[in-house]
């Protein structure tokens, strides 16, 4: 029979070694371990504030949006509007314009002008 126990406990000693998992461990933070719920919560905090960052950055580029779009709607019309001064100054004081506004309006008529005077008594 001892042969028999010799055999059993070569078939039933626990050879096998643990498996060290550094991932499934509760890890140290300075010294002060973290247990698998404070894991969860760091993790559920870094990605809320991910998405605070995201959901932040989001309204900023909108606002910023509607701002330039804004800018440049104001942009054109200042542009527009100095144009038409341009153009209207350089109408004003081209002499050539001049005339032809004078043609166009029809302010120039080839009448006759005819000076009267008024004649006093003591001449």
């Amino acid at each position: 029979m001892e042969h028999t126990e010799n055999t059993d406990k070569v078939i039933f000693e626990e050879e096998y070694t643990k498996p060290s998992s550094t991932i499934l461990s509760n890890p140290s933070f300075h010294g002060v371990e973290l247990s698998s719920l404070h894991r969860f919560v760091l993790v559920f905090a870094v990605i809320v504030t991910c998405f605070l960052v995201l959901l932040w950055s989001r309204l900023e580029l909108n606002e910023a949006q509607v701002a330039l779009g804004k800018a440049q709607t104001t942009y054109k019309k200042a542009l527009e509007e100095n144009q038409r001064l341009q153009v209207e100054l350089s109408m004003l004081t081209s002499p050539s314009s001049i005339h032809e506004q004078i043609k166009v309006w029809e302010l120039e008529r080839n009448n006759k002008v005819v000076d009267i005077f008024e004649v006093t008594e003591d001449e």
